[in-house]
């Protein structure tokens, strides 16, 4: 029996790592392999697969506000990476757990120390995330951000506080952090090329949206009345949020952090519902459009089913993502304190525009195939 070890650390948006669950669940079914589960905090909710099959991941002592990061250098911060003391007691834990569990592989979703300790056990490792979270090549290693000089300094002290740990580990320094992520060939990015926020030089294999949209799920037909999905996962303005939904009188779902179930009893409507758990129930596939801030799992699920998007970002991370979707004509972005006026024109607009309809179902044809399936291809590297 093969041992794998999944592994998240940074905590970005208070969310339950759905991705990695599923990924976990679906590799312990596989004959002879072993899936363990690593988090920062334990999912409200797990498969009976993996319910023994769960442990805490080392936590870093400040590990941030939760919500999403402005870039790379972020990411790397939260998980730990900015304090040479702290990243080696870090490793430490980390290299304890390895030496326990004594698996094959490592999968790491956002979990860069977890990857760090991995090099100096000399254990293979597969990143798995969305592209913003997986640094490009060494050679064309600069995470983005919007102050280039700030970034410069802040990824110079990140890297001297890893080989400072490296080199108490008897390990050779890197010359880059990019070497974190490589080889490349052990990538599995979620998301299309299309979003990725770096030019790669290799060639990293895409899964689009994973786990899929389950397409039997009941499709929108024309006439309805109109259906939203609403994914919103920032507390900032969440309850005027709710209440203009609430104001707009759509049959709409809410998929909310469960710290906001409470507050959502006080500012809904009646024709409005929570998601349930799993989320699957009620996807994309049932709304005409979805409603989010730019999260990544959120803009994948709406994207594989064909659904244009109103986007409300409220941070660099998710800024940045919204452009992107903008230019490809899927999605009509909102910033700022956008007034409940101007959300309901947008909201109107995107239900009567049939040129973007057809052009969000036009991509969910063009990127259905040519996907990395990632349950197959972490089997194929156990078993080489």
């Amino acid at each position: 029996m093969q041992h794998v070890v999944l592994a998240r650390e940074a905590e970005l948006g208070g969310r339950p790592p759905a991705a990695l669950i599923a990924l976990a669940d679906r590799l312990e079914a596989q004959p002879g392999l072993s899936a363990w589960l690593l988090d920062r905090t334990r999912p409200p909710a797990l498969p009976p697969t993996l319910t023994n099959r769960f442990m805490h991941a080392p936590l870093p002592p400040e590990p941030g506000d939760g919500g999403p990061p402005s870039g790379l250098v972020e990411v790397l911060a939260r998980a730990g990476l900015d304090c040479s003391e702290r990243l080696e007691y870090s490793v430490k834990a980390w290299l304890d757990i390895l030496g326990l569990v004594k698996p094959a592989l490592l999968v790491c979703q956002q979990a860069p120390v977890a990857a760090l300790a991995a090099s100096i056990a000399d254990l293979p490792v597969v990143h798995f995330g969305p592209g913003w979270s997986i640094g490009p090549d060494p050679e064309a290693f600069h995470p983005w951000i919007d102050s280039a000089s700030q970034d410069d300094t802040a990824l110079a002290a990140l890297l001297a506080s890893v080989n400072t740990v490296l080199a108490r580990n008897k390990q050779s320094a890197l010359k880059h952090l990019g070497e974190l992520y490589a080889p490349a060939d052990r990538v599995l990015i979620q998301g299309w090329p299309a979003l990725d926020p770096y030019l790669r030089a290799s060639r990293p294999r895409y899964t689009g949206c994973w786990p899929e949209v389950q397409t039997n799920a009941a499709r929108r037909k024309p006439g309805q009345h109109p259906r939203l999905l609403a994914v919103l996962e920032n507390h900032r303005n969440l309850r005027n949020l709710l209440a203009w939904l609430a104001d707009e009188h759509l049959d709409c779902c809410l998929d909310l952090p469960p710290s906001a179930a409470e507050m959502a009893r006080h500012f809904t409507s009646r024709s409005m519902t929570l998601r349930t758990d799993p989320p699957g129930q009620t996807d994309a596939l049932d709304a005409d459009l979805v409603i989010c801030h730019g999260q990544h799992e959120a803009v994948l699920e709406a994207l594989a089913a064909g659904r244009p998007l109103l986007i409300l970002p409220q941070s660099p991370l998710e800024q940045r993502l919204a452009r992107r979707l903008e230019n490809l004509g899927l999605a009509v972005v909102l910033t700022g304190p956008a007034e409940p006026s101007a959300r309901r024109a947008a909201l109107a607009s995107l239900l009567q525009d049939k040129a973007i309809q057809r052009r969000a179902l036009s991509w969910a044809r063009q990127q259905s195939t040519g996907r990395a399936d990632p349950v197959a291809e972490i089997t194929k590297l156990c078993r080489q």
